[in-house]
C-alpha cells in the first residue's frame, strides 16, 4: 500500500473510529490516542491483511482491541439505548420544552452516563457496538470474536444493568439479584 492509499484509508475511517473510541473511552485525548495506535498497528500489519474491501471492520477490531488493552472503564452516551429508558431525544430546542423538562432530561442523561461507566467492559463494548454504532448482532460477534449467543446474552445483561441503574436513579448498575 502506498502512502497515498494509507492516507486515503485514514481519511475514510479516521473520524468514524474516533467516534467509536470516544464512546468506549469518554475522553477526547484517550480516543485520539486509541485511533493513532489503531492506525499504527494497521500500518504494521498491512502486508498480512488480505481483505482490503473490509478495511472498516478490520480497523474497528483493531480499535476495540486497543481500547481493551488500555483497560478503559468508561463510555459516553450519544444515542438512545432502549425505548424504555425514555431518553429518545433532547427536549425541543425551539423553546417548547420548559426548564423543568430540560433539567429532567439532563439529569437522566447524567444517570445514563454514570450507569454506562459502571457497566463491566465486556458488557459495555457489546452495548456500544450494537446500539450506539448500530451494528447487527452478527457484526458485533464477528468484531469481538464471540458466538452470537454470547453477544445476545451480554447485550441483555448490559441493557438490564443500565435500565436498573437509570430506574434506581443512582446510576450504579447492578447484576440481577443484587
Amino acid at each position: 500500500m502506498t502512502p497515498a492509499e494509507f492516507e486515503q484509508l485514514y481519511h475514510r475511517h479516521g473520524r468514524r473510529l474516533f467516534g467509536l473510541a470516544w464512546q468506549l473511552t469518554t475522553s477526547g485525548a484517550d480516543a485520539e490516542d486509541a485511533v493513532q495506535e489503531t492506525f499504527l498497528r494497521a500500518l504494521r500489519a498491512l502486508e498480512t491483511y488480505e481483505e482490503r474491501s473490509r478495511a472498516g471492520a478490520w480497523l474497528d477490531r483493531i480499535l476495540v482491541n486497543v481500547v481493551r488493552e488500555r483497560g478503559r472503564r468508561r463510555t459516553f452516551f450519544r444515542r438512545s439505548v432502549e425505548p424504555d429508558l425514555k431518553v429518545l431525544a433532547p427536549p425541543e430546542a425551539d423553546g417548547a420544552a420548559g426548564p423543568d423538562e430540560r433539567l429532567e432530561h439532563s439529569e437522566r442523561l447524567q444517570a445514563i452516563q454514570t450507569g454506562l461507566a459502571g457497566i463491566p467492559p465486556t458488557f459495555r463494548e457489546v452495548l456500544v457496538l450494537r446500539h450506539f454504532e448500530e451494528r447487527s448482532t452478527a457484526e458485533v460477534a464477528s468484531l469481538l470474536d464471540l458466538p452470537e449467543g454470547t453477544v445476545r446474552t451480554r447485550l441483555k445483561r448490559a441493557r438490564d444493568m443500565l435500565v436498573r441503574a437509570v430506574s434506581d436513579g443512582d446510576g450504579s448498575p447492578r447484576e440481577e439479584g443484587s
